[in-house]
């Protein structure tokens, strides 16, 4: 990669979910039905492993006059004029925080399609995974995610309940031009709501024949 010199998104979300910005200092400090505590990362002696991690890199950056977060995003800077370090904006974070709300008194095993953009403005193009990541442990994200393995893009026989066999049925679902289909049901729609706040989401019941549609866009069925 670096002799190519193709370019390094290096994201940095939310500063690793907390621990470099020091939000996190005990896995009592997540929500009880945040999706944290189904990563391995924030569970048990792992959890203590990275904790004691961020204190040594606490205790390099109290040396140099500055902060864990700033010395890791400084680390990165070093790495290669291709890497690039994106740190997560409180954007990025209120709408994984509307999501995880949203999503976390569904059945288990609820399927539903995301169409959310970004802003214009944002760095981050694919937001809508802030969305499947809330899934986990709640819902199947019918276009692109399967929560239980916690995979993207997950590749399966044709007819799977769980997710879509067809990338291109996947590529409509994205777009808002997926046509639902009888044997799609029970199916959600999560979207954005609000042209004015695009971290807001509303969640939806879908119907045969109607398109999904993008954001605030409701067409009739078909």
């Amino acid at each position: 990669m670096r002799s190519s010199g193709a370019p390094v998104a290096a994201i940095a979300n939310s500063l690793e979910r907390g621990f470099l910005t020091g939000a996190l200092k005990s896995p009592d400090d997540l929500a009880p039905n945040d999706w944290r505590r189904l990563n391995p990362r924030f569970q048990g002696e792992n959890f203590q492993k990275n904790l004691e991690l961020v204190q040594e890199l606490e205790a390099m950056a109290w040396d140099k006059g500055t902060t864990a977060a700033q010395l890791a995003l400084a680390w990165l800077l070093t790495r290669g004029e291709n890497v690039v370090p994106i740190p997560g904006s409180r954007r990025i974070q209120r709408l994984e925080e509307n999501a995880e709300k949203l999503v976390s008194n569904l059945a288990p095993r609820t399927r539903v399609i995301v169409t959310i953009e970004a802003p214009k403005d944002s760095r981050m193009e694919f937001v809508d995974h802030a969305v499947e990541r809330a899934c986990i442990g709640h819902c199947f994200s019918y276009a692109n995610y399967e929560a239980v393995s916690g995979e993207f893009r997950v590749r399966v026989r044709k007819g799977s309940p769980v997710v879509t066999a067809s990338t291109d049925d996947a590529e409509d679902m994205a777009s808002g031009e997926y046509v639902v289909d009888e044997t799609d049901l029970p199916l959600k729609q999560i979207y954005q709501c609000d042209a004015s706040d695009l971290t807001k989401l509303c969640i939806r019941d879908l119907q045969p024949g109607e398109a999904n549609g993008r954001l605030g866009y409701k067409p009739s069925s078909r």
